[in-house]
């Protein structure tokens, strides 16, 4: 996964902005800003419509303010808000502004994103026109994808399976941590696993459960600290990178089942 960069209050669209989404099937759709406020980290909350068509609407039609509302496959009428924390991308065209409105201001929304609004505008208009068509594209789908998820297990079983200590030195670890998170902090994070890495390439084989385990526990509670002293930077990504290299160095020490124990340990 590639880097994230973190943008200012200012980046972000003002509160009633519009934009034209464009859509797969090549109409349109509009979403809009309801809210814009720092929060924990900057963001501003989105609101999809349910129009769609082969052009955006007028300003001041009424389908700029309706809210899209789910219900295809396992929604259950919900509005379709989401905060997000980036600029539109590019091929958002903003449309104009319109006045914000006290319920705009009032809405609530438990949802973090991304820009993503073509994607359920276009599926619950053919949740409602197409729906057996959608249902057939969703059996060949979970097909496809169970085929995926088993060819993907296998190699990586493969790959864990061939790890070494020495595989594991060479490795560029996370190559895709560009723009975040900070340099201090992603160096940070390779020296403490490089560390754990080491000293049990050191240490003599056969390794003890007991040493890797230690071993394993001092490593994630540095990484506690790292974390701490650099404003909780582990997010999501880097919390999955992270447990991703730590599970490989378990793999390569043949104790892969200490990889449950990370999570009574680790703060992030």
């Amino acid at each position: 996964m590639a880097g994230r960069k973190k943008y200012a209050l200012e980046d972000l669209p003002e509160a009633g902005s519009v934009f034209v989404v464009p859509l797969a099937d090549g109409r349109v759709g509009v979403c809009r800003v309801l809210q814009r406020n720092r929060l924990d980290v900057p963001r501003v909350l989105i609101a999809a419509s349910d129009w769609i068509a082969t052009e955006p609407p007028p300003l001041g039609h009424p389908a700029v303010r309706r809210i899209l509302v789910l219900n295809h496959h396992n929604w259950t009428d919900k509005q379709d808000l989401t905060w997000v924390s980036e600029p539109p991308p590019k091929e958002y065209r903003k449309l104009g502004c319109i006045p914000v409105l006290m319920k705009d201001m009032k809405a609530q929304c438990n949802s973090y994103g991304g820009w993503a609004c073509g994607i359920q505008i276009l599926m619950q208009w053919r949740w409602d026109n197409e729906r057996e068509k959608v249902l057939a594209e969703d059996e060949v789908k979970k097909a496809g994808d169970l085929a995926k998820r088993t060819e993907a297990k296998q190699k990586r079983e493969e790959y864990l399976s061939a790890l070494t200590f020495s595989k594991l030195l060479a490795k560029d670890l996370f190559p895709t941590w560009e723009d975040y998170p900070p340099e201090a902090a992603k160096e940070g994070c390779r020296r403490i696993i490089r560390a754990f890495i080491q000293k049990l390439a050191e240490s003599k084989a056969p390794l003890e459960r007991a040493l890797v385990a230690g071993e394993l526990k001092k490593s994630v509670e540095e990484l506690n600290q790292l974390d701490t002293e650099h404003k909780h930077f582990i997010e999501t990504i880097e919390r999955e990178d992270l447990c991703e290299v730590l599970d490989e160095v378990l793999h390569a020490a043949k104790f892969p089942e200490l990889t449950d124990d990370i999570e009574n340990w680790r703060d992030w």
